[in-house]
């Protein structure tokens, strides 16, 4: 039985039906497919940030994920494209942007029908509200208006999952030494493992980066000391996972995200992501809030949930049409089960 086939197992109907009599995803995990076979197809599948959130979350993301058409593919120049382009058609339409710290948002109330946003030096008074902030960093944003936000039951479901990223720029691209076609690494291509808590690791397209992509806090842990620490434990880690000696980086960059990466639903919250979207259209009906983002959509930690979010927020608040995807785009075949799925194409 492949990995596909047991959580086709582990999602059939009736299994499903039975969801709301288990704690975790873990726990339903367990009971259906064992805590071997759980084991096993987290190992193979090099993650297992899934297991401590609620199950039906779990499986509600699951479903979102097969509609995906397995032929997404990142940007490019990477996923910065995506805010490079946004502030570029922003800018085009007159809109101002405010970064670094002197913008840092530190306080939100209300004042007769405007909304009062502070920063450390400045004050700005709006009619219309959208925020675009994950709920770990917005949860440190005080004020009457944040505070409401943050009281809400749709917004305390949500339940955030730390996770590291890094990458190496070598002299050459080294993985494409690799001469068996088993073991070869294509650009764009994600190579899973549990081994050392590598989790996934892919070079970027015609380039010399290798990028990797963990969901564990013993690297955030690591990467409180020296940088050349981390550069030893990671370049061992990478010799490791691909069993040969590889040569050392000419430079490296890390990022942790200790408020959260991406987003589950919390255990025992009853809310489904759907009633997360639902919400987050508009938290107080007559009011002019917005709250878009990928956190607050069942695409968790792809971009399309922050876009489509977003595109909520548009609707509601400027009645502007939400756009239909590119004909290119729309789906000739919906996978039956997760076996039919092209997971190596998803990227």
């Amino acid at each position: 039985m492949t990995c596909s086939q047991m959580l086709d197992y582990l999602l059939k109907r009736e299994h499903v039906a039975q969801i709301h009599n288990f704690a975790t995803f873990e726990t339903f995990q367990h009971h259906f497919l064992t805590p071997e076979g759980s084991r096993f197809y987290f190992d193979v599948f090099g993650y297992d940030g899934d297991l401590k959130g609620s199950p039906e979350g779990v499986v509600e993301y699951y479903e979102q994920l097969s509609a995906l058409s397995g032929k997404e593919i990142r940007p490019l120049k990477g996923m910065s494209a995506f805010v490079e382009a946004l502030a570029k058609s922003a800018k085009s339409l007159g809109a101002k942007i405010y970064a670094g710290g002197d913008y840092k948002i530190l306080s939100i109330n209300k004042q007769a029908n405007l909304f009062v946003v502070k920063t450390p030096k400045h004050e700005v008074k709006v009619g219309k509200l959208v925020i675009a902030a994950p709920p770990g960093s917005f949860g440190n944003v005080s004020g009457k208006v944040a505070e409401r936000i943050q009281r809400e039951h749709a917004f305390q479901s949500i339940l955030p999952r730390p996770a590291f990223k890094g990458a190496a720029v070598y002299r050459r691209a080294w993985w494409e030494d690799i001469l068996n076609e088993k073991d070869k690494l294509y650009p764009m291509e994600r190579f899973l493992s549990n081994s050392d808590c590598l989790g996934w690791t892919l070079p970027h397209s015609a380039s010399r980066v290798l990028q990797g992509w963990l969901v564990r806090e013993k690297w955030g842990e690591i990467l409180k000391l020296p940088k050349q620490v981390m550069d030893g434990e990671i370049h061992r880690a990478l010799e490791y996972k691909f069993n040969r000696k590889i040569p050392k980086p000419l430079s490296t960059v890390y990022q942790y995200w200790n408020e959260g990466a991406w987003y589950l639903q919390k255990p025992g919250s009853r809310i489904s992501m759907k009633q997360v979207t639902d919400w987050a259209k508009r938290p107080f009906p007559g009011e002019q809030i917005y709250v878009v983002g990928s956190a607050y959509h069942p695409y968790r930690g792809y971009s399309e949930g922050a876009i489509i979010s977003a595109n909520n927020a548009l609707n509601n608040g400027w009645q502007i049409p939400i756009p239909r995807p590119p004909q290119q785009w729309q789906r000739t075949h919906v996978p039956k089960s997760f076996a039919e799925l092209d997971w190596r194409n998803i990227r």
